[in-house]
């Protein structure tokens, strides 16, 4: 690799990324501004409430509804926009790391030319801890995505529900029987999609019985959640690895499962895992839409990046990683690390 062609490289992401890290700051003061107008907003709806809630018997019914529609709507509204700043300074914040980082990275360059030193390791570790920033702000989105469209909305959707009950309460307690039913329903739903991600950021059971059992565990529940039929085929002799390699494959199972069920709407699943000598394989096939590596369009650029972010993690490793589609049908994707005998 030619690293002065690298380190102009990492000049011009460094550019662009102070560009977006101001773009976000006006955004987040935007937004901000924006949340003290909805807040004064809401606490004026529900000073009407409560100057009805005093005298409803005085009140239409009609009238009554409008207005806790109206509460319930300033609420959400404050809610989501509040919740859009803090996803907005958590990316801020973790922009500004990265940008952090690439400057630590570029100061290096400079110290080696004034060392007079261009030894190919440090061109190695370099390039190294470029891509393990990369492979980690990819995770950090990831997550920070999951977390926002899954957990973060339904507590969201609690506060709005027990607010609604408490209103209910002298005015129809019938009405919130019922709300309080369907909140024990939501909360019990949410919590078991909160036991999945957690699952999924660290199963316990990766460390407790290994790779094989918890990806078997895995691919069963991800089989009868999805309704692809995937089969897993471990060999070998089933010997635990280390720790980083075991989470690796793991992520990588999770990872190319995902990418078959929700991008290549695949309907069926094979899963081979070798770890016999001194290197482990696994193999993931579907018969799914292939990735196209050569189409612009944004879902197939989203998918060929996360293939790719998994590439550099797998090299990394001192590993490699092949993706091919036979006769542009289905893909298969084989990876292989070398391990310690």
């Amino acid at each position: 690799m030619d690293i002065q062609a690298f380190f102009r490289e990492l000049e011009a992401e460094q550019e662009r990324l102070q560009v977006e890290i101001n773009e976000v700051a006006l955004l987040v003061r935007q937004s901000a501004a924006e949340v003290e107008r909805l807040a004064q907003r809401n606490a004026q709806v529900n000073t009407r409430v409560r100057q009805m809630e005093a005298a409803i018997e005085t009140y239409p019914r009609d009238a009554i509804r409008q207005l806790y529609l109206a509460a319930q709507e300033s609420e959400v509204r404050l809610i989501a926009m509040r919740s859009q700043v803090e996803q907005l300074q958590a990316k801020q914040e973790k922009m500004q790391q990265y940008a952090q980082l690439l400057q630590r990275v570029l100061a290096l360059k400079d110290w080696a030319m004034q060392q007079g030193l261009q030894p190919r390791t440090a061109v190695s570790d370099t390039v190294a801890l470029a891509r393990v920033i990369e492979a980690q702000e990819e995770e950090r989105q990831r997550l920070a995505r999951q977390m926002h469209d899954g957990p973060t909305q339904s507590v969201t959707n609690f506060i709005l529900q027990t607010e609604i009950c408490e209103r209910l309460f002298d005015t129809n307690p019938e009405q919130a029987r019922i709300e309080l039913a369907n909140l024990r329903n939501a909360a019990t739903s949410t919590f078991q999609k909160i036991r999945e991600f957690i699952a999924e950021l660290r199963p316990m059971m990766l460390d407790d019985l290994g790779l094989i059992s918890t990806a078997r565990r895995y691919l069963q529940d991800a089989g009868e959640k999805s309704g692809m039929t995937i089969t897993f085929t471990p060999t070998g002799t089933g010997r635990r690895l280390a720790s980083y390699l075991e989470i690796t494959l793991f992520r990588a199972i999770q990872q190319l499962v995902a990418r078959a069920r929700d991008d290549a709407r695949a309907s069926r699943v094979q899963v081979a895992l070798d770890v016999e000598g001194d290197v482990a394989t696994l193999i993931v096939e579907d018969d799914g839409a292939p990735v196209d590596f050569h189409d612009e369009s944004p879902a197939h650029q989203k998918q060929a990046e996360a293939l790719e972010v998994l590439r550099r993690r797998v090299e990394m490793l001192g590993g490699r990683m092949d993706v091919s589609s036979a006769g542009g049908v289905g893909t298969v994707v084989r990876l292989q690390i070398p391990v310690e005998t």
